[in-house]
């Protein structure tokens, strides 16, 4: 798992960023390319990791 997964999931998980505020954090520009990236590794958009 990348650290950029890793981070993701963790602050998805312990903050309260919008995916916006996640995207810029992580060092991406777009939200909808970070949507992607991450459902393509968890099977799952970050809003629903989110409410799991």
């Amino acid at each position: 798992m990348s650290v950029t997964l890793q981070e993701a999931k963790r602050l998805l998980q312990h903050s309260g960023l919008t995916a916006k505020e996640l995207t810029v954090r992580l060092g991406r520009t777009d939200a909808s390319d970070f949507t992607k990236f991450f459902r393509l590794r968890t099977g799952m958009t970050p809003g629903a990791f989110r409410g799991t």
